[in-house]
């Protein structure tokens, strides 16, 4: 499916991409910690993605604010976060 780069950096830090499910086009973000010290950042996301299902690691449960993901990585470590479906009573 589709994919867009979310966040990078040339240093150490914080790497993220999104994949949409090409049936559903359901997000999944996937980040990834590259610095030797946990880290903590704000992701781009689609703004129709509003809470999430851990699928690896830790992930937050909703969007700070639409369109953005407040993310807590250990050092190295990674997460894989789905976007859950808005059901039709969500958003009319």
């Amino acid at each position: 499916g589709r994919q867009i780069v979310r966040s990078y950096d040339q240093a150490p830090g914080l790497f993220a991409v999104s994949r949409f499910d090409p049936d559903t086009g359901a997000e999944y973000l996937i980040a990834f910690n590259t610095a030797a010290k946990p880290i903590t950042g704000n992701i781009l996301i689609e703004t129709s993605s509003l809470e999430f299902a851990a699928l690896l690691g830790a992930c937050p449960v909703s969007a700070q604010a639409p369109g953005s993901l407040s993310i807590t990585l250990p050092a190295f470590g990674s997460a894989v976060c789905m976007a859950k479906p808005q059901s039709k009573t969500d958003n009319p």
